[in-house]
């Protein structure tokens, strides 16, 4: 913010800033990018500044270099974007257009993100056995390929194997959790055609549901106990 209003001239000028969000914060859903994306958005209008797509995004990554230290740069890509997007580090992201004939819903699991414990049990899994977990981590790879593909042809049930698969080499390489493992299973019993982890390691679960509303409502009580 600092470095907004000083390029505005305006460091010594007073103003209230009030922020209402319903993303959950340390959930690995990208609260933080989504924050000083609005930010960044609201300063420029507030000073009648122009603000270029490419300009957010820069501004953007300050603000996640000060709080992350070294981010992707997925979250400000897809915060600031108007849709999905494709997104490969250090590279610019793609549009990603699907029109989807099921619902995706991320279901909080009430658990903090804790990636930096996720990684570093990553690293000694992998050093502990290097092949199961290179299989597992390229599998994964080809497995997000598959992913986009089955969303550009509007294939559920594919989107859905695959989904499963993920969650599958993602316990394989230990990062799921007891409370994730209960919650896709309640789901998969309920109606859900495939469920993964998602976000911070076993802060959330994204779940791939059938086109039929009458499964939701029958559903959340469940996930919530």
């Amino acid at each position: 913010m600092d470095t907004l209003l000083a390029r505005f001239h305006a460091i010594d000028s007073a103003f209230e800033l009030k922020i209402h969000s319903d993303l959950p914060a340390e959930r690995g859903m990208g609260s933080s990018a989504a924050t000083a994306v609005a930010i960044i958005r609201a300063l420029y209008q507030a000073f009648g500044q122009p603000l270029t797509h490419e300009q957010l995004r820069a501004d953007a990554d300050i603000s996640e270099h000060i709080i992350h230290g070294n981010p992707s740069g997925l979250d400000v890509a897809t915060t600031s974007a108007d849709a999905a997007v494709w997104f490969h580090k250090g590279e610019d992201p793609v549009d990603l257009p699907f029109h989807l004939t099921s619902y995706l819903v991320v279901a909080d699991s009430g658990i903090h993100g804790q990636t930096g414990l996720a990684v570093k049990h990553v690293a000694d899994f992998k050093e502990a056995h290097n092949r199961l977990a290179t299989h597992a981590i390229n599998h994964l790879g080809a497995l997000t390929e598959a992913a986009k593909d089955a969303l550009l042809k509007n294939d559920v049930l594919h989107l859905g194997q695959v989904l499963n698969r993920a969650q599958a080499e993602l316990r394989t390489l230990g990062v799921s959790h007891p409370r994730l493992d209960q919650m896709i299973q309640v789901a998969r019993q309920n109606g859900a055609v495939g469920a993964k982890l998602t976000g911070a390691e076993w802060a959330a679960v994204l779940l791939l549901l059938p086109k039929r509303l009458r499964m939701l409502p029958k559903s959340r009580p469940r996930l919530n106990k």
